[in-house]
């Protein structure tokens, strides 16, 4: 013990005597036939019995007061240097830290807050257990509220500096309902700030929210959330009228998904109804797919679209690749690639070194297009506007319903068409009221 606790300690000594001297000179005064009080030996104390002494000392004066008021005996708070009062109304001051030393023994917790009844808290140097009781008022077993600063603040060095497990519900909840950050902050400079573990058919991490995002994550170089799954999902977001997962970016991409397996999907939207994955971008790609060697973007649908995108200025949907195909999209009954637009390309291909939409089909037709106004497909092209190659024939002209050439409608020069015999007809002039025609002549 060093010189200075004594010190303290014979202080608080000092002042016991004095409050015995004075309860003892009311006990005088009151009756007559008191006994002369005995007074406490001012000797010096040696370190071995200066704490028996305090104690002794300290239950002096609480007798005193009670011999002399009469009434029935009160809990007294504990001061510096006096064992722990508990129940009643005792509060325990002090003016220096007071801390509990545990030496060799690693069995079970140093000091445990538990309720009658219940069993004992596991293995911990601070340990409680709240059980379940009968008149519904539970009670956590660590609470922490806090005005400026952290209701609870751990730090840990390979390990969680803060680790809740529960059967039933959640292993760590936090709850904020004033203008603060969040109900849990996980901070780290080097790993994870929050972590959590499902074992079985759980969810480590659960966000629930009724009008704010479940989860809002921010990171100024890094990923904003990072979920990694073996057999399930990374990340899996649930909503009954708004987004099931959002990402928002400023300078990068707002979701992103990995996959290493094969056959395996990096971002995987499912809807009943809606959209499975909805991209918007006011000035770049509203969904941006990229892969070394599988599909960068790929969208099933049932009876719906697989993948429905919108853009004001941009591609709504654009697909990059290094040696596969950077949109497929495939169908069983219905359009694998369907592209609409009003003013400009429903769907445009564009390639530095190769071609820029590629169209295959093992029974049909690899590409087919129609339009109610203008022609189905324009091709211009530096040498040639098209090249056709087939095992049958190179062309087919689909014969008109009608024999002969035109002799209404708008056409224009430059037209070929084979009649309803089998006669080709070529227009040399454009007219409103048929145009002018000859035959082509075959030798």
């Amino acid at each position: 013990m060093s010189d200075e606790v004594i010190a303290e300690l014979r202080r608080e000594i000092d002042a016991l005597r004095a409050r015995v001297f004075e309860l003892e000179g009311a006990q005088r005064a009151g009756s007559e036939a008191a006994a002369p009080a005995t007074r406490i030996e001012d000797a010096r104390v040696s370190r071995r019995n200066l704490l028996g002494k305090a104690g002794a000392v300290a239950a002096a004066g609480v007798a005193g007061a009670v011999v002399g008021s009469g009434a029935r005996a009160q809990p007294a708070g504990a001061v510096n240097g006096d064992p722990l009062i508990l129940g009643g109304a005792a509060v325990n001051e002090c003016t220096f830290a007071t801390a509990l030393l545990i030496h060799n023994y690693e069995d079970a917790y140093g000091f445990a807050v538990l309720d009658t009844g219940g069993p004992n808290p596991g293995l911990g140097y601070i340990s409680a257990y709240s059980r379940k009781r009968a008149s519904g008022k539970n009670m956590p077993a660590f609470r922490g509220d806090a005005e400026a600063s952290n209701a609870f603040y751990g730090t840990a060095t390979n390990v969680p500096a803060l680790f809740g497990t529960c059967t039933g519900s959640a292993g760590v909840q936090g709850n904020c309902t004033g203008d603060g950050p969040a109900g849990v902050i996980g901070a780290s400079t080097t790993t994870t700030g929050v972590w959590g573990l499902a074992m079985k058919n759980g969810i480590g991490v659960l966000a629930q929210s009724t009008g704010g995002p479940g989860v809002d994550a921010s990171s100024s170089s890094g990923y904003g959330v990072h979920a990694v799954s073996g057999s399930s999902y990374g990340v899996y977001g649930e909503s009954t009228s708004s987004y099931g997962v959002r990402g928002r970016s400023s300078n990068s991409t707002g979701v992103r998904g990995e996959t290493s397996g094969s056959g395996a999907t990096g971002v995987h939207g499912i809807s009943g109804s809606g959209a499975g994955v909805l991209g918007q971008a006011t000035s770049g790609p509203g969904v941006y797919g990229a892969a070394t060697s599988g599909d960068a973007i790929r969208a099933v649908g049932g009876t719906g679209r697989g993948l429905y995108a919108t853009a004001d200025g941009q591609a709504a949907v654009e697909g990059a690749a290094v040696s596969g195909p950077g949109v497929t999209g495939t169908s069983s009954s219905g359009y694998g690639v369907w592209g609409d637009s009003q003013d400009l390309y429903g769907v445009q291909g564009t390639s530095e070194n190769s071609i820029g939409v590629f169209a295959v089909s093992t029974h049909d037709r690899g590409l087919r297009a129609t339009s109610g106004g203008r022609e189905a497909i324009e091709a211009i092209g530096k040498s040639y506007g098209a090249t056709f190659q087939g095992k049958s024939a190179a062309v087919k002209l689909v014969p008109q319903t009608t024999a002969g050439k035109p002799t209404s409608g708008s056409h224009a020069r430059g037209e070929l068409l084979c009649d309803k015999d089998g006669v080709l007809w070529f227009c040399t002039a454009g007219g409103l009221t048929g145009g002018t025609w000859k035959k082509v002549s075959l030798v």
